[in-house]
């Protein structure tokens, strides 16, 4: 059985937009949670899973309460705090099979 990721997805989705408005990037991130910058943009993803201490790193970093960072839960929906629902992430298996871990959020390159 697949893990669901929605939590991390959501908890990604919400540093990477604080980190987009103060200008950092994924290798300072990775920097203070003392892994490379490509873990970091996995953790980002939701690929990999935050811990508490990422957590707390990266509250630090960004100069928040770690608080904020976390996700609320609507129904079977993760919404990243601070962003609101135009970011949601599903958090149960969805109609077609795929669980929130197998969709892309990201735009193809």
């Amino acid at each position: 059985m697949k893990q669901d990721r929605g939590a991390d997805q959501a908890l990604g989705r919400t540093v990477n937009a604080i980190m987009f408005q103060q200008g950092l990037t994924r290798r300072e991130l990775g920097r203070a949670l003392n892994v490379t910058g490509p873990l970091a943009g996995r953790k980002l993803r939701g690929e990999v899973s935050w811990s508490i201490s990422d957590i707390l790193s990266a509250a630090q970093l960004l100069n928040v309460e770690p608080a904020s960072l976390i996700p609320t839960i609507e129904g079977d929906t993760y919404v990243p705090a601070m962003l609101g629902k135009a970011f949601a992430v599903p958090s149960a298996p969805i109609s077609n099979g795929y669980t929130a871990g197998d969709l892309n959020p990201e735009p193809a390159d």
